[in-house]
């Protein structure tokens, strides 16, 4: 297979197949391992200190939610201010969690709970 642009090919961990994409095409079966449900549109998953938390965003309403992994029922909800959209999720895994602004531009610092505090 021929390299595109600067990029060297490599081997696809699902099919062993070498590749210049980000993607194979090559896979008849999703490598879906699970699907938990939410209630909301969810614009980021992050995993920290053992907890699932996501980010929701819809009209101006936008929520950072800790869930049970295998049941998806939320654990905690940290409700952000009207018309604070939520784009993305990461945390630094020292109690807080960094999240997009969607069309704002901004990148908000947001303040986790204690663990304890659950």
């Amino acid at each position: 297979m021929a390299a595109a642009g600067n990029r060297t090919p490599r081997q696809c961990s699902l099919c062993g197949q070498a590749r210049t994409v980000t993607f194979c095409t090559e896979i008849k079966e999703t490598p879906i391992l699970r699907t938990i449900e939410s209630n909301r549109f969810v614009t980021g998953v992050t995993w920290v200190d053992g907890e699932l938390w996501h980010g929701t965003w819809e009209g101006d309403e936008s929520e950072l939610r800790c869930v049970e992994p295998t049941s998806g029922e939320v654990r905690e909800r940290l409700s952000m201010p009207p018309g604070t959209g939520i784009s993305g999720l990461e945390s630094d895994g020292a109690g807080t969690f960094f999240c997009g602004g969607g069309s704002s531009g901004k990148v908000r610092a947001v303040k986790r709970p204690k663990k304890a505090a659950r």
